[in-house]
């Protein structure tokens, strides 16, 4: 439990597992209670945070992605947290009445992505900050947030456009069979 900056309350739990430079992390996130204040469902994660503590704490860098439903900033917001200092980099989901339940943050290279159930909602560029903690937070606001299914892979992501074995596995992009099964490559592609 963390007590931030302007008398925020905030409840964080932090996984004892170091991200690496490159990852895709998947899980879920729902909202089990919809508070009845003016700011609603508030929560989210920090990843690539240098410290497992509070997200207001002067010695935590990282980025912080989170859902709110509050009118004025309704959605998803991805922030990068300096020593403490929150700067928006990115927003998503805006026009959508309920957050998504799948989540999905792929870092590769200079590049950050958010997928909220199989969607693109996010995507900026900023290289920042790589590898550290991941923790879980939520607003103190009667509401109730479940955190399950994280899965965890690194090694880079296929980006099957670049002419590079992004994910490590031997095979460049059209003969790769992760661009086979996504459907990305097209059949008659000459590589090479």
């Amino acid at each position: 439990r963390g007590v931030g900056a302007a008398g925020r309350i905030e409840t964080f739990t932090f996984a004892p597992v170091e991200l690496p430079q490159e990852f895709e992390l998947n899980f879920d996130m729902r909202f089990l209670r919809r508070p009845a204040d003016a700011v609603g469902r508030h929560g989210g994660i920090m990843f690539c945070a240098t410290s497992p503590t509070q997200r207001y704490d002067t010695g935590t860098s990282g980025y912080e992605l989170d859902w709110i439903d509050r009118p004025n900033d309704h959605g998803l917001r991805l922030i990068r947290v300096d020593s403490g200092v929150h700067t928006f980099i990115g927003a998503g989901a805006s026009d959508l009445p309920e957050p998504p339940t799948e989540w999905q943050i792929s870092i590769d290279d200079e590049f950050i992505q958010v997928w909220g159930d199989g969607e693109l909602l996010i995507e900026v560029q900023d290289a920042t900050h790589r590898g550290g903690h991941i923790g879980c937070w939520a607003y103190l606001n009667g509401q109730s947030v479940s955190y399950d299914n994280f899965l965890l892979e690194s090694g880079g992501i296929e980006n099957c456009t670049n002419d590079r074995d992004d994910d490590g596995d031997g095979d460049v992009d059209c003969d790769d069979e992760d661009c086979i099964d996504r459907e990305i490559c097209v059949p008659s592609e000459i590589c090479g």
